[in-house]
């Protein structure tokens, strides 16, 4: 690979490494006091969401 490849192979590899622990820190350091998005989807008791589930009659 010439110069330039190298150098453009570790700019590439760098920036998606920093990329991904950026990503890493900022979902270890949040807050765990914030509501889940998509937290209601799914039932306590199912491990599916309940996209497809038919609200009950009365």
């Amino acid at each position: 690979m010439t110069f330039y490849g190298w150098i453009t192979f570790l700019i590439s590899t760098i920036s998606v490494a920093a990329l991904f622990f950026w990503c890493v820190y900022k979902v270890l350091s949040s807050s765990r006091k914030k509501k889940m998005m998509g937290d209601n989807l799914f039932d306590k008791k199912r491990r599916f969401p309940r996209l497809f589930h038919r609200k009950k009659r009365k």
